[in-house]
């Protein structure tokens, strides 16, 4: 029986990490439905399914990711991103941080070719395979800080509140961002990165625009706390895009070319499939057998979550498989667990070669993923040992 389940895990995660190379959202939604036809009833793969597509939560959550990618589009298109660079004041490797990082909140599609040129122009003559390793690491720090980006479906699916794990998550933001520094930026020359006049205004209008969003949605949420804090979260996202229509004097209308470009309607179909993904495999009895793995709970939170996130080169399809098999294994998802899971998946993302950004970056800077590995392996090693430490002694 057992291996009847192990062949039915292989075949769900083989289907959906081939089909993730083309579409997200279909590989999630396609797998999910497979094993929920192979593994469970017809009638609880029904009910699944409707009550997953008519959650109100899920439906609102959907919605407002579609729009968080409209948000970066318009902020591209309208050159509030182009104003940001060019006004900043920073030296080399501070904005070689922070302007990547900044960008990184933005879900745009081929986003690390975004800020590829910023990387470009302020990494002067440093190595091809360093620019890469900082385009990749610095752009996604985002993803550890950033409220509306990763965290808000996943800390969703835990049941755990996103703004509390976000303190939890400063410690790896901390040590990523040590680590980013000492081993990639470094090797940059420092010295401003922008030269002549600059307007501060004109530097600080994209980023209040950008945390406009997550600044509504935290308020209202725990001045409201009985009300679904997904209604929140769209009236943060939706006063953002409006403000940008202001400040940039553009009728509502101009939204749906961006709209068009950005394909906002996949990043909306991914967070169902994400759930719908969870809920079948929640029920099925994959999560059971998984759980047996001769692992203890640090090494499965740590080794296998890190895998997952080589090996998907994503950080929501791991986070959706290791849940319900770290439930099924006794293991209580709180604060501190999610946090070393999340941060553990979210370093095998960074070096993972099927990575679309991690690409990208190879083919922008002229460089191959060996010598990329080799700058980023020894802190990527670094911080696996210390989560693995963290694991040891908190889980």
């Amino acid at each position: 029986m057992d291996i009847l389940i192990w062949f039915e895990f292989i075949v769900t995660i083989t289907i959906l990490m081939l089909i993730a190379r083309k579409s997200l959202w279909v590989a999630l939604s396609f797998s999910a439905l497979v094993l929920g036809l192979i593994s469970i009833s017809f009638l609880d793969l029904s009910v699944i399914v409707s009550d997953t597509l008519s959650d109100p939560s899920i439906i609102l959550l959907a919605l407002s990711v579609g729009l968080i990618a409209v948000i970066g589009g318009a902020l591209e298109m309208t050159g509030l991103i182009d104003d940001m660079m060019s006004n900043t004041s920073l030296k080399r490797r501070s904005a070689l941080l922070a302007i990547p990082a900044m960008l990184g909140m933005l879900p745009i599609p081929g986003g690390a070719l975004l800020s590829a040129p910023v990387v470009q122009r302020g990494a002067g003559d440093a190595d091809g395979d360093v620019k890469a390793g900082i385009n990749v690491w610095s752009r996604h720090l985002a993803v550890l800080f950033y409220p509306l980006g990763t965290l808000l479906a996943t800390t969703k699916m835990a049941g755990l509140d996103l703004y509390e794990v976000l303190l939890y998550m400063v410690p790896g933001l901390i040590l990523t961002t040590v680590l980013t520094w000492v081993f990639l930026l470094r090797k940059v020359e420092n010295g401003r990165i922008a030269e002549g006049r600059k307007s501060r205004k004109k530097s600080m209008i994209p980023v209040l625009l950008i945390l406009s969003a997550p600044a509504v949605h935290a308020s209202m949420m725990y001045i409201f706390p009985s009300v679904m804090e997904e209604i929140f979260l769209f009236m943060g996202v939706s006063l953002s895009l409006l403000l940008i229509l202001i400040v940039k004097r553009k009728r509502l209308s101009y939204l749906i070319p961006v709209s068009r470009k950005m394909k906002a309607w996949n990043f909306a179909l991914i967070i169902m499939g994400m759930f719908l993904f969870l809920r079948i495999f929640n029920a099925s009895d994959a999560p059971d057998a998984i759980s047996t793995l001769p692992l203890s709970r640090p090494l499965l939170v740590v080794f296998a979550g890190g895998l997952l996130g080589v090996a998907t080169g994503r950080v929501n399809i791991p986070i959706s498989i290791m849940l319900p098999i770290l439930v099924a294994a006794g293991t209580i998802i709180d604060n501190v667990t999610f946090t070393i899971l999340f941060f553990s998946i979210f370093i095998g993302f960074l070096v993972s070669p099927v990575h679309p950004c991690v690409s990208v970056s190879l083919e922008y800077f002229r460089t191959d993923y060996v010598s990329v590995l080799k700058r980023t392996m020894i802190p990527a090693g670094i911080a696996w040992a210390v989560s693995l430490a963290a694991a040891l002694i908190l889980i």
